[in-house]
């Protein structure tokens, strides 16, 4: 933490994630679960991120669900 730059102490968080995934022939495929338990949290100094330097600080999203699919050739 640099006090000159005004920065504060951001809050220690812990998040669990989830993915699974396979193959079938040519295609591979993953689905998976970010921030399972939907926890609030925000990146350290994450106010640097354009177009927040006004000094707001950004909460990164919540729970997120997705899916991948790669033909392998």
């Amino acid at each position: 933490m640099d006090t000159d730059l005004r920065e504060s102490e951001t809050p220690e968080y812990t998040l669990l994630n989830a993915k699974i995934g396979g193959s079938f022939g040519h295609l591979r495929f993953s689905v998976g679960l970010s921030n399972l338990l939907d926890r609030t949290y925000m990146e350290h100094l994450s106010y640097q991120r354009d177009p927040f330097r006004s000094g707001a600080k950004v909460y990164e999203p919540g729970r997120n669900i997705y899916a991948n699919v790669a033909v392998v050739f």
